[in-house]
Parts: C-alpha cells; structure tokens; sequence
C-alpha cells in the first residue's frame, strides 16, 4: 500500500514536469515570417516596408534570427533602401496565445539618391541602427501561425536616414526615439 502510494505521488510530481518539457520542445525550432509596415518619410511622402525574416527559438524565451529590409518610397524622386539585419527576440510575459517581447536588432541599410534636388544630389544614402523594438505576438489556436506586431525603436543610429525628420521621430544625435508610423509593423510567421 505505502509503495502504490509512493508512486502516485511521485507520479504526479513529475507528470508537470514532463508535460512542461514536453510544452517547451514545442516552442523551440524554426520560424520564417513576413513583416509589413506603412509609414512616411521626412517629407511626408508614403513608404513601405517589407521584412522577410527567419529565426530560430532556442526556449520559450530566446530566438535568434535575421532578416532583409525592403523600403520602398512612394514618390518618385525619393530613393528606396535594402538591408540586412539580425535580431534577438526576448519574450518578457506570455499569458495564454498572447506574449510580450523586446526585439535587440541590428542591421546595415543601403540606399542611393534616384534624382537631383534642385541642383543637388539628396545625401541620405545609408545608415546603421542597433536598438531594441518592443512587440506583442500571439499565437493562433491549433495552428502553427503566429501574428506579431512591432512599434517603436529606441537606441543607436549612424547616418541620415530619410526618415530622422519624419513625424514621430526623435533624437538628432547618434541616439534617437523613433514613434513613427513607419515603425508599426505587422508580421505573419510560421513555426517549423
């Protein structure tokens, strides 16, 4: 009798554990996803934004990945900027589907001016960001899609992207602010 009940108590201590084991097996692997974002430039003309990603989530808490950056400026003397980027992704708070995270993001963006501005060449040909994005993710029920969106940026910029005097952004030294509308991304990403 004592050895009957000494195994379902054993039982039941460890039947948590391995089912959180079993949870947190589920959550690690590898992700690919599409981001999207709309916004405006300094002199407050249309962008958009296109960032495919790919990352990989070691734990519920950690991924680590890269993406490439498409910006596309909608008139037709402005230019448009291509990038390369790497990200880690901390999730602070998960309840449910729904979970809380801070990208810290780096990338290189490229750039050339496509016209003459009255008699000059327009100098914004390239920046360096490093910073952090804050998120909310959720997770779609029985489903390995997940919907994310991305707002804001806080930390380091080098050069003078089109977008340091557009609305929203703030900081006209190496550190800035950016609330902008160009910074509110919705992404799609699918879990592997």
């Amino acid at each position: 009798m004592k050895k009957n009940l000494l195994l379902i108590m054993l039982a039941a201590m460890v039947l948590p554990l391995v089912a959180r084991a079993a949870d947190d097996a589920e959550q690690k692997g590898w992700n690919v996803g599409l981001g999207v974002a709309v916004g405006m430039n300094y002199r407050h003309n249309a962008t958009l934004e296109i960032t495919p990603r790919t990352g990989y989530r070691f734990n519920p808490r950690w991924e680590l990945g890269g993406y490439l950056q498409f910006v596309h400026n909608s008139y037709e003397s402005e230019m448009n900027h291509y990038g390369i980027g790497m990200f880690g992704e901390y999730t602070a708070f998960r309840k449910g589907g729904f979970r809380l995270f801070v990208d810290g993001k780096a990338s290189i963006n490229f750039g050339a001016p496509k016209v003459v501005y009255y008699g000059e060449k327009d100098s914004k040909s390239g920046y360096i960001e490093a910073g952090f994005v804050p998120g909310v993710a959720y997770r779609l029920p029985d489903s390995r899609f997940e919907l994310k969106l991305r707002y804001m940026y806080l930390g380091y910029l080098y050069g003078d992207p089109d977008y340091r005097d557009a609305p929203g952004c703030f900081g006209k030294s190496s550190f800035i602010f950016d609330a902008g509308l160009r910074r509110a991304e919705m992404s799609v990403v699918y879990n592997f």
